[in-house]
């Protein structure tokens, strides 16, 4: 993965306070004068809390949903679900700054039973693959009031990368916070092209050429009394996790027309036992360290695609 929340801007306006009953606009609940969703600082913390801890304690999310394949001029073909879970903690900085350790994995399954795929036939090229899960031990992160402009996802500094700042004000953190029926709702993304660490010429049947562009698209859903409670340090959220991305190596798809399509559900878990057992047994088994709270900082970042490059060989 590209790998998990980093972070974006925004805020939405709404016309009038009388638009539609029961939609209110964020910040201007006269018991919550206190937290300003236009203020950065306000954003960044409430952002923390929603999707982590302020506490510096850990915490653990997991991610459920299904992979299509996106191939031009065809309907969109369910090729594997994928299961998962991360855990990490945001730390606070003398500076005022937030570094956020997070390291994931997830489990590619079978479409119709659920079981966890060690090989997978691809149907378009009718090729048995060697499945490889996802397994990245350092997706971190620095969170400020500004949104990062060199964001830390990996060595290499041929990239771009765009966050959501859809109201031209800059790159202030504020994020398009909205309030609704006692919810509080938060959409964000990431939009990104960097530099394939596959080298097109080397790695002939896993690479998808040059560059590869990801697309991240993330929705939480938490009580909005609970969000303002100045009391709580983190809340439980549910969300939803939506992704754009290139064919992944180990399906030996090269330069084929294309891309995945990501459709997850996401949701903050207190503990790992709070996971479903048969993806705790799969990592006992097979990633035993990501059963472990601890997420000490680690630079630079791992995608699935330094990953894969170090693990496994071009084949031929």
């Amino acid at each position: 993965m590209f790998d998990s929340p980093l972070n974006r801007r925004t805020a939405f306006k709404l016309l009038g306070a009388s638009v539609m009953a029961g939609l209110a606009t964020p910040g201007r609940a006269a018991s919550h004068a206190s937290f300003d969703f236009d203020n950065p600082a306000d954003n960044l913390r409430g952002f923390l809390k929603l999707t982590s801890s302020l506490a510096d304690e850990p915490i653990v999310g997991w991610y459920s949903g299904m992979v299509f394949g996106n191939v031009p001029g065809e309907i969109l073909r369910p090729l594997f679900r994928l299961e998962g879970f991360g855990v990490g903690q945001t730390t606070r900085q003398d500076n005022g700054t937030f570094q956020s350790s997070w390291k994931e994995v997830g489990y590619y399954k079978d479409v119709k039973t659920g079981q966890i795929l060690e090989e997978w036939k691809n149907p378009y090229n009718d090729e048995v693959c060697e499945v490889m899960h996802i397994h990245n031990e350092a997706v971190n992160t620095v969170l400020s009031t500004r949104f990062p402009e060199v964001p830390p996802l990996s060595e290499t500094v041929d990239f771009e990368m765009e966050f959501p700042n859809y109201s031209g004000s800059g790159s202030e953190f504020v994020l398009p916070w909205q309030v609704m029926d006692g919810h509080i709702t938060l959409w964000n993304d990431f939009r990104g092209k960097i530099k394939n660490v596959l080298d097109p010429k080397v790695w002939k049947r896993e690479s998808t050429g040059e560059y590869i562009r990801i697309t991240e698209l993330f929705q939480f859903v938490a009580d909005y009394e609970q969000f303002m409670d100045p009391d709580l340090d983190q809340i439980d959220y549910t969300g939803a996790w939506n992704r754009l991305a290139p064919w992944l190596p180990w399906m030996l798809m090269g330069r084929h027309p294309g891309e995945l399509f990501y459709r997850c559900t996401t949701v903050k878990a207190a503990r790992f036992e709070d996971l479903p057992k048969d993806i705790l047994a799969y990592t006992e088994k097979h990633y035993p360290d990501y059963l472990d709270y601890n997420t000490p900082w680690k630079m630079p970042n791992e995608s699935s695609w330094e990953v894969y490059m170090k693990e496994r060989e071009p084949v031929k």
